[in-house]
């Protein structure tokens, strides 16, 4: 009875340290964390503004990558201010942010 105890606890053990795996993702989601993003930018256009997550690739696939941007737009610079604010934390903690895409544009995030 304890070989079969221990046994179940060490197999839901390994169950529960598994990794997230990016490809089981739908083409328009996308889960970043702090070293895929290497800037936040706001950038400013005619009728709205934008926060500009600047992504690459990690060492040692970046030696031939290209930078791209994923950007979120908003209304006014207090809520762009307030987003990057929001996502500089997140990434601070070095947690994962899922991401919802159309493009380039970021719908949707959550925190994790």
């Amino acid at each position: 009875m304890r070989l079969f105890l221990v046994l179940i606890y060490f197999l839901n053990i390994q169950i529960y340290s598994q990794e997230f795996n990016p490809w089981n993702l739908d083409i328009t989601k996308r889960v970043i964390h702090r070293k895929d993003v290497s800037h936040i930018v706001m950038d400013t256009r005619v009728d709205h503004f934008r926060v500009i997550l600047i992504l690459g690739d990690r060492f040692p696939y970046n030696f031939k990558s290209r930078q791209f941007g994923l950007y979120i737009k908003t209304i006014n610079e207090v809520e762009a201010m307030q987003i990057m604010n929001q996502f500089d934390r997140q990434l601070e903690t070095g947690r994962e942010i899922y991401l919802k895409l159309n493009g380039s544009r970021i719908l949707e995030w959550s925190f994790n």
